[in-house]
C-alpha cells in the first residue's frame, strides 16, 4: 500500500508460494510503519507489459524536449497503478509478488528462461529503484507436498514453478542478495527475524512477533502450530521422481547453493542424477548435462532468443532516434512559424494602425 513519496521504495519478497511468504507478511503488516500491498505480481507485470502492447500505437511523449523510452513509461503506469489500487499514508510498505507470473507461465518454453528472467527484473528494477529483496528457503520437497496438498495441482506443474521461480531468483540480474530459511522462522523466529530486519534497515519492533502465534493459510492437516512438525518429511515417499525433472530440480539446487543453504532429499531421489555436486555454475540449469541433443536444441533456442532480442533492439533504438530527429524538426519548424506569425501579426497591426491614421486625418479642399 503505497504512496508518491515511498512507491519507489518498497521491501519485496520473492519466493514460491507455500514457504512461509504469508507469515512474513503478516509480520510486516503488524509493523507499525508499515502497510502492506499483498500478491502484487500479476498487477506489476501486468500494468507493464499493457504498455509494452500498447507503445506502437501510443504518441510520443517528449519532455523538456527528450523523448521518454517505452521502460519509463511502463515504470510510471506501474507506480500509479499500485498508489491507486493499494493506497496508504504509512511510512513504508511491503509487497510480496510470489510465484511465476500468469504472463510468464504461458507459452514459455525452456529456452526462453533466460530472456523471460532479464524481462522478469528489468520490470522490477525499474519500477522499484530503491527496493530491498529478500526470499524465503524453504525444502523443495516440503513445498511441493504443501502446494500440492493446498492447489490440488499435479506434481509435474509444480516443479515447472519451483524450477522457473528459482531459476529467476538465481539469474544474474536478480536483485536479490538475503534469503531466510524457513526452518529458522519456525524454531527460532525472533532471532531469523531480528536478523532480517537488520539485513533491511528495518527498525525492530515486537509487535511483528504475533505474527507467529499462529498458522498462516494452512493446508489441509496442518491448521495446528506445530514448530518441531515444520517439515513434511514423513510424507516424502509420496513424491513422484519423474515429475521432477533435471531441467526443473537443477535451478532450485542452484538457488540453494548461491545462498550456502543445504536441503535433504527423498530416498528415491537421492541418486547421482540429482546430486547437487554435478551441477556447477556453467551447466544449464533446466537441461540434463549429458543430453547433448537437448544442448544443441537450447543453444539454439537462446541463440534465435538474443538475435531476437537484439533486433527488438535496434528497433526501439532507431524508432526513439527517429522521433527524437522528428521532435526536434518539429520544435524547430513551430519556432520559425512562430517567429513568421508574429512578424505577421506585426504587419497587421502596423496596417490596421496606418489605416485608422488616414482615415481620422483631417481632408483639406483639394481631397474633395
Amino acid at each position: 500500500m503505497p504512496n508518491h513519496d515511498n512507491v519507489t521504495s518498497p521491501i519485496t519478497l520473492v519466493s514460491f508460494g507455500r514457504s512461509g511468504s504469508s507469515l512474513i507478511a503478516n509480520a510486516f503488516e503488524r509493523h507499525p510503519e508499515f502497510s502492506n500491498a499483498g500478491e502484487t505480481v500479476n498487477l506489476v507485470v501486468g500494468a507493464w507489459r499493457a504498455v509494452e502492447l500498447a507503445n506502437p500505437v501510443l504518441n510520443a511523449s517528449i519532455e523538456d524536449g527528450r523523448y521518454v523510452t517505452g521502460d519509463t513509461r511502463a515504470a510510471r503506469v506501474v507506480r500509479q497503478a499500485l498508489v491507486s489500487a493499494v493506497p496508504s499514508e504509512h511510512p513504508r510498505w511491503f509487497q510480496k509478488p510470489i510465484g511465476v507470473p500468469v504472463i510468464l507461465s504461458q507459452n514459455l518454453s525452456y529456452d526462453e528462461w533466460d530472456t523471460a528472467a532479464s524481462w522478469y527484473w528489468k520490470v522490477f528494477t525499474e519500477s522499484f529503484p530503491g527496493a530491498r529483496y529478500f526470499t524465503i528457503l524453504r525444502n523443495p520437497f516440503d513445498v511441493i507436498l504443501s502446494a500440492r496438498a493446498y492447489w490440488g495441482y499435479d506434481e509435474g506443474s509444480l516443479w515447472w514453478s519451483l524450477g522457473l521461480m528459482s531459476y529467476l531468483l538465481a539469474h544474474p540480474s536478480s536483485p536479490v542478495n538475503y534469503a531466510i530459511r524457513f526452518e529458522d522462522l519456525t524454531q527460532d523466529p525472533k532471532a531469523a527475524i531480528s536478523a532480517l530486519f537488520e539485513h533491511l534497515e528495518v527498525p525492530f519492533h515486537e509487535d511483528v512477533m504475533a505474527a507467529f502465534a499462529q498458522v498462516h493459510v494452512p493446508a489441509k492437516g496442518r491448521e495446528q502450530l506445530v514448530p518441531d512438525l515444520a517439515t513434511r518429511r514423513p510424507e516424502w515417499h509420496s513424491l513422484d521422481p519423474a515429475a521432477a525433472k533435471t531441467r526443473f530440480l537443477q535451478p532450485v539446487m542452484r538457488l540453494f547453493e548461491k545462498f550456502g543453504v543445504d536441503f535433504q532429499m527423498p530416498d528415491q531421489f537421492a541418486n547421482g542424477k540429482f546430486d547437487s555436486k554435478t551441477t556447477t555454475a556453467q551447466s544449464d540449469p533446466w537441461i540434463d548435462e549429458h543430453d547433448d541433443a537437448a544442448e544443441t536444441k537450447l543453444m539454439q533456442g537462446r541463440t534465435i532468443a538474443r538475435l531476437n532480442a537484439e533486433i527488438e533492439r535496434l528497433h526501439v533504438e532507431y524508432r526513439n532516434n527517429y522521433v527524437n530527429t522528428k521532435a526536434q524538426e518539429h520544435q524547430a519548424t513551430v519556432l520559425e512559424l512562430k517567429s513568421w506569425i508574429a512578424e505577421l501579426e506585426k504587419a497587421n497591426a502596423w496596417l490596421v494602425e496606418e489605416n485608422k491614421r488616414i482615415k481620422s486625418a483631417p481632408r483639406s479642399s483639394s481631397d474633395s
